[in-house]
């Protein structure tokens, strides 16, 4: 079965891992010219880690991270007013977890994948049209294809939920 995903971040990303695993012919379309490798610094823990241990990503991540010791609160002129041992954070979790640059699990994600799932970079689905064999897929850059099915992993204004379901 042929999945176009629109969308190459962590969801996409995680998406298309777990859909090779299970024999699928993922495709990943992202609107950027190449993975994108900024973000903000992420706090990693919960089921997003449990589904990162499945994945074999966690020795990866905690390389890659930072175990906070410290919550510090700072006033304008950065001097500390406040804060707390991050210590809890750990104890909760059971030191399952780790803060890390989005990016960085990201490529993490990336690298697992490897060449297994095919990736369009610079474009995006502009129109899906269901047909008696599945769905055909265009794009604003590339040639359209034929898919199975299309998911969208392209964030709170996707645009495949538009184009299946209409404006929000």
């Amino acid at each position: 079965m042929k999945i176009i995903i629109n969308g190459a971040g962590i969801a996409g990303q995680t998406l298309a891992y777990w859909l090779l695993q299970y024999g699928f012919d993922p495709t990943l379309v992202e609107q950027s010219t190449r993975l994108r490798t900024g973000g903000y610094m992420i706090d990693f823990w919960g089921s997003g880690f449990d589904v990162a241990e499945k994945m074999g990503l966690i020795p990866e991540l905690m390389r890659k991270g930072y175990l906070l010791r410290e919550l510090r609160l700072v006033n304008s002129l950065g001097k500390r007013c406040g804060g707390f041992s991050a210590e809890v954070f750990h104890e909760l979790t059971n030191g399952r977890y780790v803060s890390l640059p989005r990016g960085d699990l990201a490529k993490a994600i990336d690298d697992k994948i490897g060449n297994g799932v095919k990736t369009i970079f610079s474009d995006s689905i502009s129109s899906i049209e269901q047909n008696d064999t599945g769905i055909n897929v265009n794009f604003d850059q590339s040639d359209s294809q034929q898919f199975d099915l299309a998911i969208g992993a392209d964030g709170l204004h996707s645009r495949v939920r538009e184009l299946t379901f209409g404006k929000q």
